[in-house]
């Protein structure tokens, strides 16, 4: 999915705005949850800029909710089981957008290359988390 669908996903299916300015816990937890799918599950090229900018915001605030989504999760059990059902969704969704890339693009390297792309960046991630959780 690309970055604008995968804004579009996150906003329908909690009523939001993600370009809203607020500090609301209910629209804080939204967007980091927004940047972490993005991060991990984007097909196109991104960087922590571009998904700011899509948004409204600043590249530090994208990392910064990288970082703090894990701690939400943690937080609130209540969002734990949101973000639960919202992942099984969406990873629906994925799937259906990955059959409909790979009917039409199978041999395509640039999409294999962004495949690659994505699954180093969700190793590293999940590398991440098996340090912290190791400490």
């Amino acid at each position: 999915m690309t970055l604008e669908q995968i804004k579009d996903y996150v906003e329908e299916y909690f009523d939001t705005d993600l370009s809203v300015r607020s500090r609301k816990i209910h629209r804080i937890k939204v967007r980091f949850l927004f940047y972490y799918y993005v991060y991990n599950y984007c097909t196109e090229q991104t960087t922590f800029e571009k998904i700011g900018k899509l948004i409204g915001f600043h590249h530090s605030t994208v990392i910064h909710g990288l970082k703090e989504y894990e701690n939400l999760l943690l937080s609130y059990p209540q969002f734990k089981k949101r973000a639960e059902l919202f992942e099984i969704q969406f990873l629906k969704e994925l799937d259906k957008h990955k059959q409909i890339t790979d009917t039409f693009y199978f041999n395509n390297n640039e999409i294999k290359a962004k495949k690659e792309k994505l699954l180093k960046r969700r190793i590293a991630f999940l590398r991440k988390q098996l340090r912290e959780l190791n400490k």
